[in-house]
């Protein structure tokens, strides 16, 4: 007989971040391809009437794929890509290694600022190559400006430059995807898409829109988790994104548990 805590194999929420902004009506949108999110008063109802005196209300919404904090699937930019609907866990989940451009970008004080090869060389002198299989964020701090000044955060924003592209194309075979706190990362100029036409045939993730919370993410160590509605055919989906700050660390303790469990069992019988 013996006794087993288990604690050990509880999981610890507060090492969870959501990296999520809410759905609403002032939900900026890339304006050039989208319209914003509409809420049908008409078809919305709040009241008793509907199930004999009981209260009961919802919400008609209208809105595109790509809104909000979401995805981008392979079937986007690739004429018989994956759908949502057929991303697997393995797709959805994995390390996560996080690069921080947001002091870089909002004391430069400048709008459309290129993010270049460099920018990654430097994480990478720092913290050591960046590992395969893994999804890499940028925080540009843009996010600052999603809900205060929608043009500015559509507009204005940081994007990918020519040599940042390069190392994308480089090293997109390793990578499970790539997002950042912006509507679209790519720059309105002669890059063509180049980012989306890059990630998107190679069955690779774009994620735009990440939220706010990425100050309280570690450059290396966590694991990303992305919770996408879950859309037939769909070429994208607005996705709850969880980064788990210490997921090496919850591991350990539950294959300590795990261990320790037959030693226990066979001392005490």
């Amino acid at each position: 007989m013996f006794i087993l805590h288990l604690d050990a194999f509880k999981i610890d929420h507060q090492e969870w971040v959501d990296l999520t902004h809410p759905l609403s009506p002032e939900t900026p949108v890339n304006t050039k391809v989208y319209e914003p999110l509409v809420v049908d008063d008409e078809k919305s109802y709040a009241g008793t009437d509907k199930l004999d005196g009981i209260f009961v209300s919802w919400n008609f919404l209208e809105f595109y794929e790509h809104t909000g904090t979401h995805i981008d699937a392979p079937s986007h930019f690739q004429r018989g890509g994956k759908s949502e609907n057929d991303l697997t866990w393995n797709e959805l989940t994995g390390p996560l290694v996080f690069i921080d451009l947001s002091k870089k970008i909002l004391d430069s004080g400048e709008d459309n600022v290129r993010i270049e090869r460099s920018d990654f060389e430097t994480f990478e002198a720092q913290y050591g190559k960046i590992k395969e299989k893994c999804f890499v964020i940028l925080n540009t701090g843009w996010n600052t400006f999603y809900w205060s000044d929608a043009e500015k955060y559509e507009k204005k924003a940081p994007c990918f430059g020519e040599s940042a592209l390069d190392w994308v194309e480089d090293n997109a075979a390793s990578l499970l995807g790539v997002g950042m706190d912006v509507i679209s990362p790519e720059c309105n100029d002669e890059t063509k898409y180049r980012l989306h036409a890059t990630l998107l045939p190679q069955g690779k993730l774009i994620i735009e829109n990440v939220g706010p919370g990425m100050e309280k993410i570690p450059a290396t160590g966590a694991q990303l988790m992305i919770f996408p509605m879950h859309l037939k055919g769909g070429t994208g989906s607005p996705s709850r994104l969880i980064a788990v700050k210490s997921y090496y660390g919850s591991l350990a303790s539950i294959h300590l548990a795990l261990l320790v469990v037959p030693m226990v069992s066979n001392i005490i019988v």
